[in-house]
């Protein structure tokens, strides 16, 4: 449900956003585009919930489907997904502000981008390892930055080389 409710969202919400800043294009052809992801997303959210209700009938214990204790309930799953498809929108609207003149240049925007990364992952993480997004307890930092500080060099620089 996750992906297609949170890339749905940014997609949809992206285009008609990037379209309003710089209308390119044929508006029905791409309104038609929209609308039939959007009804992607409405199917497989419809999809999501029957698989759920069809478990519940049929007695099937999947973890996925089961709310536990730990296990945050549908509207908080719901909320994080549109929240993030919300935010995932707003980039390409961005960088087409960007690149109208006098705008950025490639490496601008790139830059731009790595400086927002580097400076959200560093409030995010500490508050997802705190409040974990899936419910449960949270771990403290110091005990994540100690297993961290234990993994070989050698599989840090392959994740640096990865990207």
């Amino acid at each position: 449900l996750a992906f297609p409710l949170c890339i749905g969202t940014s997609m949809v919400l992206g285009t008609i956003l990037t379209y309003v800043i710089k209308p390119s294009g044929d508006a029905k052809l791409l309104g038609l585009g929209v609308l039939v992801a959007f009804c992607a997303v409405c199917l497989a959210a419809a999809m999501h919930r029957r698989k759920e209700r069809d478990a519940a009938q049929g007695g099937l214990a999947q973890t996925s489907l089961v709310v536990g204790p730990e296990e945050p309930s549908m509207a908080r799953k719901l909320l994080v997904c549109i929240v993030g498809g919300v935010l995932m929108s707003c980039w390409n609207p961005l960088v087409t502000l960007a690149e109208e003149e006098p705008g950025l240049t490639p490496y601008g925007e790139f830059f731009f981008y790595c400086s927002a990364a580097l400076v959200s992952s560093t409030v995010l993480v500490p508050l997802i390892l705190k409040w974990p997004l899936e419910g449960g307890c949270g771990k403290p930092i110091q005990e994540t930055l100690a297993q961290y500080s234990k993994v070989p060099a050698a599989a840090h620089a392959f994740s640096i080389l990865g990207g």
